[in-house]
Formats: C-alpha cells, structure tokens, sequence
C-alpha cells in the first residue's frame, strides 16, 4: 500500500511516522479505438458510464479525451472502465505526469537524514 509519512507532525525521535493515504489517481486519458472519435459521443458515454461529468473536467486530448474525476469514486470507476473490442475507447490509462508533483522538503529543525528515514523510497535526496 503507498503511503506518505507525515514528516512533520508530532515528531519524536524513536516513534513510528503517521501514515497518510495517497488517494487514487484522479487524471486519465482515453484513447479512441483506431485514434478516432466523437468528442460529443465521448462525454455522453463516460457520463452514462462514471457520472457527471463537470465543465472543464473533459477534453480533447491527442488520439484521445483527458478526463479529470470529480471524486475519489470516480476516479475508481474510471481505472476499471471496461475497453471491450465494442468499446469507442481502446484503453484508459492514468495520465503519466499529472497525477504527481515534484517537490522540495527542507527544514531548519530536522536532519537530512531523519527527513528520509521516514519517507518513501522514490524520495531522494538531491544537494
């Protein structure tokens, strides 16, 4: 299960980090099966299928649409929207990069090494 420790909340040297969830990712693009399709059949489709959809939370999107899920449910329904061979989508994927974000932890009080500790290992430490 992802996690992101809480570095700087109630830090004491020997305890345990608190544990925060990572919710699911909330943007997918869906590609057109055979990198055609009808943006305006694709919104009614997606709707019909995860829900409303809001203004701005669908566009065009190369061979395909960018979908931004309202809620956490939503996004659930998208990673398992079914992309039959009947399907107008050949597959949902999350989008590679807007579902993260890049960053920089830096704190005066706590050691370099501590910050560490208690994170993720794809965190890393850069000088």
């Amino acid at each position: 299960m992802d996690y992101i420790p809480n570095v700087f909340e109630n830090y004491l040297e020997n305890s345990v980090p608190e544990v925060c969830h990572i919710p699911p990712q909330r943007w997918f693009v869906a590609y057109y099966r055979n990198g055609r399709g009808n943006f305006i059949h694709d919104s009614r489709y997606l709707s019909k299928e995860i829900g409303t959809i809001p203004e701005g939370n669908l566009k065009k999107y190369g061979k395909g649409v960018l979908v931004r899920a309202k809620d956490n449910t939503q996004a659930r329904m998208m990673q398992h929207l079914p992309c039959t061979s009947d399907s107008m989508f050949e597959t949902i994927k999350a989008h590679p990069t807007f579902n993260y974000s890049k960053g920089c932890v830096y704190s005066q009080e706590f050691p370099d090494e501590g910050i560490l500790a208690m994170c993720p290992s794809s965190i890393q430490k850069v000088t």
